[in-house]
């Protein structure tokens, strides 16, 4: 990826709370790239305790916090399942006018 920023997807307070850590901003932080904590989350039922339907009827729960327009971003996840939590952040940052956007996961849930 051209210069940009790596961006993991937030949790929500409540669960920050309840975890103590965010997986996904503890592997963007071993990547090689400026991290950047560029999106909020609303609160709401956390996905590991939505049926595969609820995950994708949800409202997009991501606020982009930092000017992004022309940037390249690489959304970091811990887990993919439906896909739906990256879909939902590119398309905040993408109505915010980042350039690209890519996105890497550690793990796929089957």
């Amino acid at each position: 990826m051209r210069r940009g920023w790596i961006v993991p997807i937030p949790l929500s307070r409540d669960r920050l709370s309840e975890r103590k850590f965010n997986q996904a901003e503890e592997i963007a932080r071993r990547m090689n790239g400026k991290v950047t904590l560029a999106l909020k989350r609303d609160e709401g039922t956390p996905q590991s305790r939505k049926s595969r339907e609820e995950r994708l009827k949800r409202s997009n729960p991501f606020h982009v916090t930092k000017e992004v327009a022309g940037k390249n971003i690489l959304l970091v996840d811990d887990v993919y399942t439906t896909g739906i939590t990256l879909r939902q952040a590119m398309v905040r940052l993408k109505e915010a006018g980042a350039s690209e956007i890519s996105a890497v996961t550690l793990f796929r849930s089957i």
